[in-house]
């Protein structure tokens, strides 16, 4: 791609009014809140640890993802902050939000 077309798209891009709309989480297991990690959530991933979950689908407040690689799920719930990983069958993790200032 020539460098008129990139800027041609990075232009596009800044004056749409585009904006990503990534969140930010901190979960901790339910029943050993001492196990802890940060959560990133976009419309079209989820990423945990560095690993990358690629959005599969929605269930009214759920939202499905799957790794491309080994096939994990990951279920989560940004309203209630739900989040089970297939990875640790039986284990529940609870996730807040991280507010904007």
């Amino acid at each position: 791609m020539n460098k008129r077309v990139v800027g041609a798209l990075a232009l596009i891009l800044l004056f749409s009014g585009c904006v990503v709309r990534t969140q930010d989480f901190h979960c901790v297991r339910e029943d050993d809140t001492k196990v802890n990690f940060e959560l990133r959530m976009s419309p079209t991933s989820l990423e945990i640890k560095e690993v990358t979950y690629v959005f599969h689908e929605e269930k009214g407040a759920e939202r499905i993802y799957k790794h491309k690689g080994n096939g994990h799920e990951v279920r989560f719930n940004p309203s209630s902050g739900q989040l089970l990983l297939s990875e640790t069958a039986g284990l529940a993790w609870k996730c807040e939000r991280y507010e904007p200032y």
